[in-house]
């Protein structure tokens, strides 16, 4: 059964900048229609960002998917970045999301350090386009949105760095681009074989989490 390309998480030990300002919220759209045309744009957008790229995509090709003509896109969304902004954010806030339940269910740190990983694998398998979007795409939105994703997503990894360090003592504190590496074997382009090699990608990150255990 062949194995899809493995993708590195590096983890980073330089201390990242403030994030900037809170952009203050727009005026609020009512109806639960609107948010459900918002939702269904930022669902169907992932897809697209993920399997053709954010630069092969056009606000006509997912107002196409969606059933909505392309300028009515722009009734919820500024322009293309802005959904990919949106995306990249929701999916980030997911994944803290299922860390945070991880951690407040787990009896021990030491616990945790198990249901971490298999939270992050249980997130691939349900949602294999945000993780695509995250590892791939995110590289496309300008500055400041850029920054603002890129420290969600190395706040996400700390978690697990401190954690581990303090369930193993002995990985040093000292590290300088790549303390900890570990390796996932992630989809990038076909769902359907991610889902069904989903236990083969699961004993791997648990291969992975062994490794990187002293």
């Amino acid at each position: 059964m062949a194995m899809p390309p493995a993708i590195s998480v590096v983890i980073i030990r330089d201390r990242l900048p403030d994030l900037p300002p809170a952009v203050p919220p727009g005026p609020t759209r009512p109806g639960v229609a609107v948010s459900a045309r918002r939702t269904a744009i930022l669902n169907t957008a992932t897809e697209l960002f993920a399997d053709q790229g954010f630069s092969n995509v056009g606000m006509e090709d997912i107002g196409r998917a969606v059933g909505m003509a392309g300028p009515s896109l722009y009734n919820h969304f500024a322009g293309k970045t802005e959904i990919l902004e949106a995306a990249c954010l929701r999916s980030n806030e997911w994944l803290q999301r299922d860390l945070d339940r991880a951690l407040a269910e787990a009896d021990d740190e030491t616990d945790a350090l198990r249901r971490i990983p298999a939270s992050y694998a249980d997130f691939a398998l349900e949602r294999p386009a945000d993780v695509r979007l995250l590892l791939t795409e995110s590289v496309e939105l300008p500055e400041p949105q850029g920054h603002r994703v890129r420290v969600l997503q190395h706040q996400y990894i700390a978690e697990w760095v401190q954690l581990l360090r303090r369930v193993h003592p002995r990985v040093r504190n000292s590290v300088n681009r790549s303390a900890v590496r570990s390796k996932y074997p992630l989809p990038v382009s076909n769902s359907t074989r991610w889902c069904r090699d989903a236990m083969v990608h699961r004993h791997a990150l648990d291969d992975a989490r062994r490794a990187v255990t002293p």
